[in-house]
């Protein structure tokens, strides 16, 4: 029988001895390994932490105490020993776990994590409301160094430094964000991580003098002087130390027994304090310690894989690259999602990574586009969704001419309602001198890519994950129609299914499939007024979006009736994305009875 089958929860921890833990880490990278095999997942990045998690646990109760993890892809161990195990079989499934802290899935997830860079922060709320109501517990924030590129995490270092609440903040440190790291930053860590001496020196100094009689501990104190005015001819300037955390590392992040150690003395200090640990993403997995990038995330995938909107829109701003020296790509530690991959191999000094920082992307963007070049800014709907002020203020303000590539528009499934991209619409629309286009065909996304590097503005091209069709047929405009389905982006193939459906219980509707979103097309309210009934399909959130803007030009118009289909004021929980529309009703059998009682109140009405 394996360890981990005895493991009910983080109490059966206590009473392991070092070879049993030695086992359950075997265990758990076993467990996640066959599960992501079967539903997909973050892989490396979970097996990296595994006796990090175990460690942790041993000491500190996640139940008591409050454990933060950012980003949140590295919950795996985690949830296994949190009481989790029986049903870890159902992770990323309809209805089963969800692949990221949840905090209405258990008491043990201290905090919701699916962006980066926010664990020190929520950390220090936690804290500061643990001292002002007089308890005792511990808050310990785990931050990967992918996640120290973003500013939110400086901004709440900088305040826990000279808070004095008491306070742990655990650095997993494996050189990576979902991609390589870059950056001063990491520069700084890889110092820190390849200077061995120092801390050999101190261990072997802290040895021999504690052996010493009666003055042993004496001299410690005399050379924890010294060493505190050595370090810094020896390691990088100790940034940490000097906003004000008492700073412990690097330490090898995969020692079981020697975290344990250290988190046994972490749990008893007073103040803020910074544990810095080195662990290797994808540890025990040799093809994802040697690949990290390519197991981060796995995807079941059945039949032939086509080839992906970010590879197409990659390929795309490689060809205009080769013809328009001005051309460059931004993007936010997601140069293989983003598929810039290959642009980067090709125009290195047309190519920058910023790391997780959506809003330096963007004003750095803009600041490229006010020096006469034309950047192609792309990021992850969800992540684009924090540099809000930055495009609003330093793009569409002084109306600079830049491209956001808006990659994982729309539902993204497995990942559920961290990662939807559905708020970007909304967010656009309200902000002048934006163009955004959504299209439902790989065509037209590379003929809007490449059209994009000719407009005087900011424009938004927003599509989803995975492939949109290669082609599609004209849309059918269906004369003498009553009810016109507009639809944008992947939802036209929708529109397809529901004028099939139409079609089949004998009623011709009219189909438009439009890939303009904002400003509305020249003539559309007018071509839409010949029509009693109005349905609008988009992925984006119902209130706010395509079909809103739509309906406020039609109420202008007189007598046309708009229905919106989108997401209503809804968290969309994680499931296949498949499984998502029919959540939401959007099938073409969901969708005709949805049109048919509303035309049937309207005319009651």
């Amino acid at each position: 029988m394996s360890i981990l089958n005895q493991i009910n929860g983080h109490d059966d921890l206590k009473g392991l001895h070092a070879d049993q833990r030695v086992a359950l880490c075997a265990d758990i990278r076993e467990a996640i390994v066959n599960v992501v095999k079967t539903n997909g997942g973050h892989l490396s990045s979970n097996l990296g932490v595994v006796e990090l998690t175990v460690a942790l646990y041993t000491v500190f109760d996640p139940i008591r105490d409050v454990i933060i993890w950012d980003v949140g892809h590295q919950t795996y161990a985690h949830k296994l020993l949190t009481g989790r195990q029986s049903a870890f079989n159902t992770l990323r499934k309809k209805d089963g776990l969800s692949g990221f802290p949840k905090t209405r899935e258990s008491e043990a997830d201290g905090f919701v994590a699916g962006h980066a860079s926010n664990s020190v922060s929520a950390a220090l709320g936690l804290a500061r409301a643990r001292d002002l109501k007089k308890e005792e517990h511990r808050i310990v924030a785990v931050i990967g160094d992918g996640a120290l590129t973003g500013g939110m995490a400086y901004e709440a270092l900088n305040d826990a430094g000279q808070s004095e609440s008491d306070l742990l903040v655990i650095l997993n440190d494996n050189a990576m964000s979902i991609s390589d790291n870059v950056g001063g930053v990491n520069n700084m860590l890889s110092r820190m991580r390849t200077r061995p001496g120092y801390l050999r020196f101190k261990t072997r100094v802290k040895k021999t003098l504690q052996h010493v009689p009666m003055v042993g501990r004496s001299i410690m104190r005399f050379a924890a002087a010294v060493r505190d005015k050595i370090k810094f001819f020896v390691l990088p300037r100790r940034f940490f130390e000097e906003i004000g955390f008492t700073y412990i590392g690097p330490m090898d992040g995969h020692d079981t027994e020697g975290l344990i150690e250290v988190f046994s003395d972490a749990a008893k200090f007073k103040g803020p304090l910074f544990l810095h640990l080195i662990t290797k993403k994808g540890k025990g997995m040799q093809n994802a310690e040697l690949d990290p990038i390519k197991f981060h995330s796995v995807s079941v995938v059945s039949g032939t894989k086509a080839v992906s909107n970010s590879a197409v829109v990659g390929n795309v701003l490689i060809d205009i690259a080769a013809e328009d020296s001005r051309v460059v790509a931004i993007t936010a530690a997601m140069k293989t999602g983003t598929g810039l991959q290959d642009f980067a191999r090709l125009y290195p000094d047309r190519f920058f990574d910023v790391g997780i920082a959506e809003q330096h992307a963007v004003t750095l963007a803009a600041g490229m586009a006010a020096g006469g070049l034309r950047p192609y800014a792309a990021i992850y709907a969800t992540f684009l969704q924090r540099a809000y002020d930055q495009i609003l203020q330093d793009v569409c303000l002084p109306c600079l001419p830049m491209c956001f590539c808006v990659d994982r528009a729309g539902l993204v499934g497995e990942d559920g309602e961290t990662h939807h991209g559905l708020f970007d619409i909304a967010m656009f629309s309200a902000m002048p001198n934006m163009r955004v286009y959504a299209p439902s065909t790989q065509k037209d996304l590379a003929e809007l890519i490449a059209y994009a590097r000719e407009l005087s503005m900011p424009c938004a091209i927003r599509y989803p994950r995975g492939s949109l069709p290669q082609t599609a047929e004209p849309a059918e405009l269906s004369t003498g129609a009553e009810l016109c389905v507009v639809a944008v982006g992947r939802m036209a193939q929708l529109g397809r299914k529901l004028q099939a459906y139409f079609k089949a219980h004998g009623e011709s509707v009219a189909l438009i499939n439009e890939m303009q979103i904002k400003p509305l097309p020249e003539g559309m309210a007018d071509k839409l007024a010949q029509f009693k009934w109005v349905v609008t399909l988009e992925e984006g959130m119902e209130e706010s979006g395509f079909g809103a803007s739509i309906s406020r030009r039609m109420s202008e118009k007189g007598n046309t009736r708009v229905l919106t289909v989108g997401v209503p004021e809804w968290f969309v929980p994680h499931a296949k994305v498949e499984e998502q529309f029919v959540m939401l009703g959007w099938t073409e059998t969901g969708l005709y009875e949805r049109i048919y009682k509303w035309r049937e109140g309207m005319n009651n009405g």
